[in-house]
């Protein structure tokens, strides 16, 4: 959906008129699933395994390798630097209805 025409607004005790725009739905978004309802059907059969918010994402790590969790979001960097003293967790992302999720190998360095 391209962006609608801009709107003005004015802030509370303010006289200072703001425009703005309806933003496009990002990359990725539920749009790419077929809607909310089946972009959410995966996180909600997740969500019986959450263990909540963690302090960090390298603490949610050996979580995974040792099956206490199903999936953790996590940094790429750090997960690759990991990956030789856990080997279960793997990297990978989402696919669009009807594909395969994916590994991404990144060459050591090109960061």
């Amino acid at each position: 959906m391209p962006p609608g025409p801009p709107s003005s607004t004015t802030a509370p005790g303010s006289s200072t008129t703001r425009r703005s725009r309806r933003p496009c739905p990002p990359p990725g978004s539920s749009h790419d699933s077929g809607g909310k309802g089946p972009a959410l059907d995966y996180p909600n059969k997740l969500q019986c395994n959450n263990v909540g918010p963690s302090s960090s994402t390298s603490k949610l790590a050996p979580k995974v390798d040792k099956g206490g969790i199903h999936v953790a979001d996590g940094d790429v960097q750090t997960d690759r630097a990991q990956s030789r003293s856990m080997p279960n967790p793997g990297i990978w992302f989402p696919a669009k209805r009807g594909g395969k999720p994916t590994d991404w190998l990144w060459p050591t360095g090109l960061i």
